[in-house]
């Protein structure tokens, strides 16, 4: 088992530690707030005091940080930057959903001190990581792959290899999108039921065996099912995730699909708070409807 350094503790990164730990790693983990880390030391993780005791520690290191500009930041040249800190040779993988563009930059501040960067976002949300079922898409040279696949194999079980940090994240945000466009589209259909005078019951007899039927139907109706229990992805994360997918299309493009995706989500964001859950597009409909 190999010595791991953790840094970004929130729902996911706590998941995913869990599974590293679980795996019979030896795990050092840091967070902003120390409150997201008591149950995982609880459980055998290290707490490290500042990023930059992680990377002494260990010599391949897991971000989860919501945003492009926080990793930036830490992998600066600067005061507040842990560049200094960093092995030679060691290997820095990134869960993060981020811009091609500062995935590319992340990768060149890494190979000018001989550190790997490896852009590994992942998909399956919170029940993935927890079952260990996420998907992962994963950039690396050929002689890191081993190595990569054994940190990553307690969490993940489909992995997608390709050559370049920038590719990874373009088909990360792809994927996003594609998620985007599909929830709207079932919160509609089973908006449009309900109002039809059809049950929920039979809406999801139907739509879920049915060729209308897809994962993100299975989360619009889990949501309606449940009490509108939460799907566990906020407007804030959806939002950010759409923002990204912009950074593919051209400024001639006519995506409209795509567009108007975005147009919807931060309208909801906007009239329902950022944290809420990305299904509020239910109630958003509900509230035009009155």
């Amino acid at each position: 088992m190999r010595k791991i350094g953790f840094i970004g503790l929130g729902r996911m990164g706590q998941a995913i530690c869990h599974k590293l730990l679980e795996a019979g790693n030896t795990v050092y983990v840091n967070n902003r707030t120390y409150s997201k880390c008591v149950d995982l030391v609880s459980i055998g993780a290290i707490w490290c005091e500042s990023p930059a005791e992680i990377f002494r520690r260990t010599d391949t290191v897991m971000l989860c940080l919501s945003d492009e500009k926080i990793t930036e930041s830490l992998l600066a040249e600067n005061e507040s930057g842990v560049i200094k800190y960093i092995k030679q040779g060691s290997m820095i993988i990134d869960t993060g959903t981020i811009s091609p563009a500062s995935a590319e930059r992340n990768v060149n501040v890494c190979e000018a001190i001989n550190v790997s960067y490896i852009s590994c976002p992942v998909s399956g949300g919170i029940e993935g990581a927890n079952s260990g079922t996420l998907a992962s898409i994963i950039s690396s040279p050929e002689f890191l792959k081993e190595k990569i696949e054994s940190v990553v194999c307690s969490f993940t079980d489909k992995i997608t290899w390709v050559n370049t940090s920038s590719e990874a994240q373009k088909l990360k945000i792809l994927n996003n999108l594609a998620e985007s466009v599909n929830l709207l589209g079932a919160i509609e259909v089973l908006h449009i039921g309900l109002r039809q005078g059809l049950t929920l019951e039979n809406l999801n007899s139907v739509l879920s065996t049915c060729r209308g039927r897809s994962a993100y139907m299975e989360v619009a109706l889990n949501f309606l099912l449940s009490n509108q229990k939460s799907s566990d992805v906020s407007l804030a994360v959806r939002c950010k995730d759409l923002s990204l997918s912009k950074s593919l299309l051209g400024e001639d493009d006519e995506y409209k699909i795509s567009q108007l995706v975005s147009v919807v989500y931060e309208r909801v964001k906007k009239d329902f708070g950022s944290e809420e859950d990305q299904c509020e597009y239910f109630n958003f409909l509900n509230r035009e409807a009155m």
